[in-house]
């Protein structure tokens, strides 16, 4: 029986750490650690697929233990979600700067959590499952082509595949290393549920007959042509080798190759779905910054407007009670003169005002940029 997922949650807070793992502990296992010396020395034994952290928590010391958890496992290894309270633009890149793979502000609805959980799970299940199968195909490759050269070839196809980190860079390599047996072929690749073609048209007799072939089976032989289908892969050679013997090693080695092929396919699609989610959340902090940057402007216009409205009305009620009251024309100056230098200070305060709203502006149309990028 395949294990469950292993989540290890990092909190200082006993209440907090009871909590997640009350709405975890029916689909996963959960391991509770209430200190950052502890989980370093769990990940010598445990192999969590999912690390939980508060790197605002001073108990643990979070953000340090990122850094040191990342020194200690590879980033593919186990996913780590920073989960805090301080939802700012600056914690979120710092966040994915030291390692972290995803980002939650508290407080936040248990349907959102499972599924930032859940779709981090994913994501490290794709990456394990393409090194199993890319073992068993290795020892099946062994076993069925130990006596054929072709071995060589699956074997560096083998490495570079797992090197390709888009589905486009992935398809020159398949359509590489399969035109080195002597075969032509297109290609067809899921990408969030729709097909995309390479190598042919969309309206192309290559990609019909892929279409067509989907449903029918593992390998489909039309002829000469054949077409071998995955999960999100399929295959389409236009002219397999005449020759029986050769027919056989080539699909064989299409086969392996088309498995290894499909699970890196899948897990480029889960990383991709990945990366979207957290572009949208960084996205959403920088958006709720200029909103709140746009409201500091309001305001400060508002009182730079009130302040100099009131400094008008200041100097004509000065003029008109010095006029009632009857001063001397030396007294009147004298007084002109105090009021006058300090309505020059003030006028040196509304230069800096005046300075930090046109900062202001500048910071919000930067930002502006970036999210429209």
């Amino acid at each position: 029986m395949k294990a469950s997922p292993l989540v290890m949650i990092v909190d200082g807070d006993e209440i907090h750490r009871e909590m997640l793992e009350n709405m975890l502990e029916d689909t996963v296992d959960v391991l509770n650690i209430a200190n950052a010396q502890v989980c370093l020395e769990s990940l010598e034994y445990k192999k969590p697929d999912l690390i939980i952290i508060d790197p605002k928590d001073p108990a643990i010391d979070g953000w340090n233990l990122i850094r040191k958890i990342r020194e200690q496992i590879e980033e593919n290894a186990a996913s780590i979600i920073v989960l805090t309270e301080e939802a700012n633009f600056d914690t979120r890149l710092k966040s994915y700067e030291l390692g972290a793979n995803d980002f939650l502000a508290k407080p936040f609805q248990p349907e959102e959590f499972l599924n930032k959980v859940q779709l981090n799970l994913n994501a490290k299940q794709y990456y394990r499952r393409l090194r199993e199968e890319a073992m068993d195909a290795m020892a099946t490759a062994m076993a069925a082509l130990k006596q054929c050269s072709d071995l060589g070839l699956i074997l560096r196809f083998m490495e570079d595949a797992i090197k390709a980190e888009t589905h486009g860079s992935l398809a020159n390599v398949l359509k590489e290393y399969l035109e080195q047996f002597g075969i032509d072929i297109s290609l067809m690749i899921l990408s969030d549920h729709q097909p995309h073609y390479y190598f042919c048209d969309e309206d192309s007799q290559a990609s019909v007959l892929m279409a067509m072939c989907r449903e029918k089976g593992r390998i489909v032989d039309i002829g000469l042509v054949t077409v071998v289908n995955g999960t999100d892969v399929s295959i389409f050679v236009r002219e397999m080798p005449k020759d029986e013997t050769r027919y056989g090693e080539v699909k064989d080695a299409i086969s392996i190759m088309s498995n290894l092929a499909d699970n890196r396919a899948r897990f480029i699609s889960s990383m991709a779905a990945l990366k979207r989610e957290q572009e949208f959340g960084v996205q959403a902090s920088v958006l709720r910054g200029i909103q709140r940057i746009t409201q500091m402007q309001q305001q400060i216009e508002g009182h730079v407007e009130q302040i100099d409205r009131g400094v008008s009305g200041l100097k004509v009620h000065i003029n008109e009670s010095l006029v009632a009251i009857g001063v001397t024309e030396e007294q009147e100056n004298m007084f002109t003169d105090l009021l006058s230098d300090y309505l020059d200070r003030m006028e040196e305060g509304f230069a800096g005002i005046i300075k930090l709203e046109q900062d202001l502006k500048a910071l919000t149309a930067e930002l502006s940029s970036m999210v429209n990028k």
